[in-house]
Parts: structure tokens; sequence; C-alpha cells
């Protein structure tokens, strides 16, 4: 059973298409707002952020202190294609 439920659990993630590191840089770009500068609102080196801004997905704890200091929630993404998703299971 727990296989069974691994296994629509990330064929599900991994349908969502959302990469979190490019909404991101988008968010940035649109605020004007540089890496380096992130990475002084979070407490992390600019070099380790440029790494993590290449990623399709992030720790939870470390989306939540970025959407704090973009003042947007990249929680949203996730919420409304986990939503599409539920939606398509149930027709």
């Amino acid at each position: 059973m727990l296989s069974t439920l691994n296994e629509h659990k990330n064929k599900y993630f991994m349908d969502t298409k959302i990469h979190i590191g490019t909404e991101i840089l988008k968010e940035l770009k649109n605020q004007k707002r540089s890496v380096s500068w992130l990475a002084d609102e979070i407490g992390h080196d600019q070099s380790y952020l440029n790494k993590l801004v290449r990623k399709a997905h992030l720790k939870p704890e470390l989306l939540f202190s970025i959407s704090i200091a973009l003042k947007k929630n990249f929680f949203e993404s996730y919420y409304y294609s986990l939503s599409a998703i539920l939606l398509d299971r149930v027709h």
C-alpha cells in the first residue's frame, strides 16, 4: 500500500510542472531585487541561493522564508495545482 501511495504521490508531484526556482527569479525581477539581496534577507550566502534558484523544488521551510522576504505566497502555486489534480481525480 505504501509503495502505491508513493507512486501516486510522485506521479502527481511531477505533473505539477512548477519550477519554483524560476518563479522566485521572476518575482525578484518584478521587484527589481537581486539574488544577493534575497540571500541577505534569508540569511544565506549568494552562492547557495544561486544553486537553489536552479532547483524545481525547495524545502518548505526555505520556501516559507523566501515567501516572507519577497512578500509573495509561493505555496499558492502548489495549492492551485493540487486543487486541479484533485478535481481531475474526482471526475
